[in-house]
């Protein structure tokens, strides 16, 4: 096979492409399995729950990639693997960076609201 492959390289690349240009809903539905262990029905169904808005800020995805608004993102727990909700990439990243702490946040919102502009 990796000879078949560096020999033919471009056409398998190419036929990977088509097959993804062709089955977007496949590619997703793999994805979504592989990494989340959720189905894209799974997903679509949280979303419409959601009302198709992110979970923490109540606001549609804004975020474009490729000239299309991304979907809303999984959000789960590092530790557990356990899927929560769909957040846009914004919420997402906060609890990323804050390592999932909710104290963290806390602190932070403590300190917003101490240095708040009168």
């Amino acid at each position: 096979m990796q000879r078949y492959y560096q020999k033919n390289k471009a056409r398998v690349l190419e036929t990977v492409a088509e097959y993804r240009r062709n089955n977007p809903d496949k590619v997703r539905d793999s994805k979504l399995r592989g990494t989340f262990g959720i189905s894209l029905a799974d997903y679509n169904r949280m979303l419409r729950e959601q009302n198709d808005v992110c979970a923490i800020c109540r606001c549609k995805e804004t975020m474009v990639w490729r000239g299309k608004i991304r979907a809303l993102a999984v959000d789960h727990d590092h530790v557990t693997g356990a899927v929560r909700r769909l957040l846009c990439r914004r919420c997402n990243s906060i609890l990323g960076f804050v390592n999932d702490s909710s104290l963290l946040l806390r602190t932070a919102a403590d300190y917003l609201e101490k240095h708040r502009a009168q």
